[in-house]
């Protein structure tokens, strides 16, 4: 099974993914909140790009292969 990325952001942010995804992972990009973002998550394995808002508990039950002990949160601020 191929884990998926489910990658989230502007859409400015999103253009640079290809470039910069591993190989060897199913890589989704969306906009926030979009249709495709929703569909994403039951099939996610990682999570990145802007997500802080979306760290809730709902998330981890809209995405079951989320693993909630390793869910880190970079904050640089």
């Amino acid at each position: 099974m191929v884990e998926r990325v489910l990658v989230v952001g502007p859409k400015d942010t999103l253009s640079m993914v290809d470039d910069l995804a591993p190989k060897g992972f199913e890589i989704v990009k969306a906009l926030h909140n979009s249709p495709e973002m929703k569909a994403a998550l039951p099939g996610t394995h990682y999570f990145v790009g802007f997500i802080q808002q979306y760290v809730k508990p709902q998330l981890f039950k809209d995405a079951p292969h989320l693993d909630r002990k390793s869910t880190r949160l970079n904050s640089s601020h």
